[in-house]
């Protein structure tokens, strides 16, 4: 017989299921340890085990979840792509049919599901975490020959793994460095040995990911770090351990990353830049690369600014602009702007539904009074941040490695906000 229940000013009367609860938990934990290094195709499985439960508690709680504009903001995100679909098919059925991927807009929202199942217990937030993190290194070790790759790559050389592309190296290793300083700074104090031996690994994985930012020589991973240590030393710098943090960070991160030839690209590239506009010209780089394409997502953005191309309509897109060489339309097939990207796919909505997720996410922090220097939200919002800028230069966001990130950053600062209201665990039906 299903328990009564009886709402309280700090409680939310959502009937879940304790064991539905430790089993998706569990799941969110599998699904962290194992989205990296298994892949994108059966890691999808991982999501469906803890989606849809949580589209049954939903479903079941529906007269409370309807009141909430989350709720409707999902359903958005489903309702308008489809509705775009329809469009397109009454346009033109065959490339309406062609283009259809409806999932890239709809996984931004993933993240609800998992802080949903960690809120009943912050205590397993670090654990998450953790098991990214892990996860990224099993990817690692899996690697052929990992310890002569890594430690003879060279210095010139942006490839240090076979089959594992350095720019995807180089994102992860920023996000691995930001997840490591926060573990670093929530270690308990009461067992020093065993916090001096997890702080030991930490600090390793943050050396071993900054040299792998070096040897990848991924400039917008290194800006966009740069970014969030300035950041955090401006906004912090009452907070000692901040403001060393942030200090030593950036120039461990600028004395590695200069030893190579970045400098070097750095200043060529703006050289040229600078020459090329001045001749009314785009030059032949990969800052002149990304003009180019942004030039003609905007373009295609313009031509259907409401309906969009589709989900799948980016690369189309670019095969049928006819004033690119053949280097652009068959090895460059994406915008290089995730913005950009959901703007061809799903028009001025998707762009926009990109840009509200963090200024949503702080609203409700604000609204239920969550504390603004928590270390989770100081964490969650860095993440965001670097991923924001990354995604400046980089489509990650409109592909299943952004979906994933975004998850890994936005996750535990939504538990946090979940959290704050008391989430009851009795019987379902």
């Amino acid at each position: 017989m299903q328990a009564a229940l009886t709402p309280t000013e700090n409680q939310l009367p959502i009937l879940v299921n304790k064991h539905l609860v430790t089993f998706c938990t569990v799941a969110v934990f599998l699904y962290a340890l194992s989205r990296l290094w298994i892949g994108a195709k059966i890691s999808a499985y991982f999501e469906a085990a803890f989606l849809l439960p949580f589209y049954y508690v939903v479903f079941k709680n529906w007269w409370y979840f309807k009141k909430q504009f989350l709720t409707w903001l999902v359903v958005a995100m489903l309702a308008i792509p489809i509705l775009q679909f329809f469009v397109q098919y009454y346009q033109d059925p065959i490339l309406a049919l062609k283009y259809q991927g409806v999932d890239k807009l709809f996984r931004l929202t993933f993240f609800l599901a998992p802080a949903f199942w960690l809120a009943h217990n912050l205590k397993k937030i670090n654990l998450f975490i953790g098991s990214n993190i892990i996860g990224f290194f099993i990817l690692i070790s899996i690697q052929d020959n990992t310890i002569h790759s890594i430690f003879n790559p060279a210095i010139n050389e942006r490839k240090v793994f076979e089959g594992f592309h350095h720019e995807f190296l180089a994102t992860y290793s920023g996000v691995v460095i930001l997840s490591c300083a926060y573990l670093i700074s929530s270690l308990p104090k009461s067992r020093p040995l065993k916090s001096l031996a997890l702080k030991s690994l930490l600090v390793s994985g943050i050396i071993i990911s900054i040299y792998f930012i070096a040897i990848s020589q991924t400039r917008a991973i290194y800006l966009g770090l740069s970014m969030v240590f300035i950041t955090l030393f401006v906004i912090y710098n009452k907070n000692h351990l901040i403001k060393l943090f942030s200090i030593l960070s950036f120039i461990t991160l600028s004395f590695t990353v200069f030893n190579t030839n970045v400098a070097d690209r750095f200043t060529s590239e703006a050289h040229q830049l600078t020459s090329s506009l001045r001749n009314n010209q785009i030059p032949e780089n990969s800052i002149g690369y990304r003009i180019s394409l942004w030039k003609i997502g905007i373009d295609n953005i313009t031509d259907k600014p409401l309906i969009g191309h589709g989900g799948k309509g980016n690369k189309a897109s670019i095969l049928k602009t006819s004033d690119l060489s053949y280097y652009f339309k068959y090895f460059l097939h994406h915008y290089h702007n995730s913005f950009i990207e959901f703007g061809v796919a799903f028009g001025i909505f998707g762009v926009l539904i990109v840009l509200l997720i963090p200024v949503i996410a702080l609203y409700y922090a604000r609204r239920k009074q969550t504390p603004k220097r928590s270390p989770l939200i100081i964490y969650s919002m860095t993440l965001l941040m670097f991923l924001y800028f990354i995604n400046l230069f980089e489509s990650y966001l409109f592909f299943w490695q952004g979906g994933y990130l975004l998850a890994w950053s936005i996750i535990p600062f939504a538990s946090l906000i979940f959290s704050q209201i008391t989430l009851s665990s009795t019987k379902l039906q």
